[in-house]
């Protein structure tokens, strides 16, 4: 079982965050990924300000305590969820380290789940009540009051998207990578020299 600590929504066409709000979203995954099935706890500041859950933030300060990376991820995906059906991050910030200060201080003072649970409420007048439940689920302060990923995939309104959606044989498949594999692997063996 892995917990991935730092997911992201992106776009197709342009591979950047929140790209332009007309193309495909989708999510992505980096490299602060955690094997629970191994001897470690998480406890490092890792991931993007906007999607990091409370506890994130805390463990980064002096006796910050362990926390729950799996939890973390439910709270991820509820903040991408909120920022596809809203197409703007949480708050309005510069750059990175702007959006981890601001992030950090919204966590430490205990405003952070109220912002996103104002902009549930608030910024999206065109979502269903169980679209809105299953995203107050995820923003809940305490981690284990969070739903499990088996939980959260049972969710109604989740279900009812999933039976929407056309049959995976139909869909597009992703596009080709901008380099070849023998280009990539001639990057990757030229990195052993250094």
């Amino acid at each position: 079982m892995v917990a991935l600590r730092s997911s992201k929504s992106a776009t197709w066409d342009t591979g950047a965050l929140l790209g332009e709000l007309n193309s495909s979203p989708f999510l992505t995954f980096f490299l602060h990924s955690k094997n629970l099935n191994m001897e470690s706890s998480a406890n490092t500041l890792v991931g993007t300000a906007y999607y990091m859950a409370p506890e994130v933030f805390s463990a980064s300060r002096p006796g910050g305590r362990t926390y729950d990376g799996r939890a973390v991820d439910i709270w991820a995906c509820g903040v991408m969820l909120l920022v596809l059906l809203r197409g703007a991050y949480p708050f309005t910030v510069r750059d990175d380290s702007e959006a981890l200060k601001r992030g950090s201080e919204l966590a430490e003072a205990g405003h952070l789940q109220q912002l996103l649970a104002s902009l549930v409420d608030d910024s999206l007048p065109h979502a269903s009540p169980a679209c809105k439940a299953l995203l107050h689920s995820t923003i809940r302060v305490e981690p284990a009051a969070r739903p499990t990923a088996a939980a959260l995939l049972a969710e109604p309104w989740l279900e009812a998207c999933a039976a929407e959606m056309p049959n995976t044989s139909t869909w597009v498949p992703a596009p080709p990578p901008a380099q070849s594999l023998e280009e990539m692997q001639r990057i990757v063996d030229g990195l052993a020299y250094l």
